[in-house]
Parts: structure tokens; C-alpha cells; sequence
């Protein structure tokens, strides 16, 4: 393997912090990088808090439609189509991929979508299914 890329930041893993820190570091002329394996911005708004929240809000209107009655609504014959409600969430999942990809562009911060592992210190081994593909960043800051 060749020498390692040198970077001013390399964090493992795409959190919220994580993105932020990256962020911040790139749009001050720092070179900065953040590898993540899978979901851009971490699990938060890809298949945890996030999604999990909108598919409650919709059964929360739901509950609310169900009991029309209490708030002094005559509601008609009505149904939950779970294909819009799954396309809802998909939408809110996209619109914050697409806006932090954003953010990376425009604070001059990489992001390597790739399987990132400690192999030193302040190193980070970047691997590929390709072994001809993968790399080693190294930073003086390692999160």
C-alpha cells in the first residue's frame, strides 16, 4: 500500500457531529475527510429517529381521523394508503441526503463512501471491495 493521503481531519463515520466538525474544519481551508460505509448522516435520519418519527406522525393523523368524533368531526369513509406514507418518509430521507451531500461541496469537505478501520495511529485504513482500491488516510486529528 502507498503512503498514506495526510488530511487535517478524518472521522469515521457520518454522524451528525461528525458531519458538522468536517464541515466546519473544510470551510476554514482545512482538508478534511469523513468515510462512511453506509448511510450518509448516520443512522439518525437514514433508519432511526427520523423515519421512525414521520410513520408516527401519520398514525397520529390517523388516530385523529379515528376519532373525528371527540373534536366534533363527521369524517367520512377514509383509508391509510402506507404506500404514501413510506413515500413520505423516503422523501424526507432523500431531501436530507441530497442537503448534506450539499453541505460536503460546499465547505470543501470529502466525503469517502467506503469501510473505514483504525490501522494506526491517527490512521484510517479506507477499504474497497477492489484490495487495488482501497487507501490509508492519516490526519493529525482523528475522530
Amino acid at each position: 500500500m502507498s503512503q498514506p493521503e495526510k488530511y487535517d481531519l478524518v472521522v469515521l463515520g457520518s454522524g451528525e457531529g461528525d458531519m458538522f466538525i468536517a464541515w466546519s474544519l473544510g470551510s476554514q481551508g482545512k482538508r478534511s475527510a469523513v468515510v462512511e460505509r453506509r448511510y450518509v448522516g448516520g443512522s439518525y435520519p437514514n433508519i432511526a429517529c427520523l423515519p421512525s418519527k414521520i410513520v408516527i406522525q401519520s398514525a397520529k393523523v390517523v388516530s385523529y381521523f379515528h376519532r373525528g368524533g371527540e373534536f366534533g368531526i363527521t369524517t367520512g369513509a377514509w383509508k391509510v394508503e402506507m404506500p404514501a406514507v413510506r413515500d413520505r418518509k423516503r422523501k424526507m430521507v432523500d431531501g436530507l441526503i441530497a442537503s448534506h451531500l450539499e453541505k460536503y461541496r460546499q465547505n470543501n469537505a470529502e466525503l469517502v463512501m467506503l469501510e473505514g478501520r483504525f490501522v494506526g495511529p491517527k490512521t484510517i485504513e479506507v477499504v474497497a471491495t477492489d484490495p487495488v482500491m482501497s487507501f490509508r488516510l492519516q490526519s493529525c486529528i482523528v475522530m
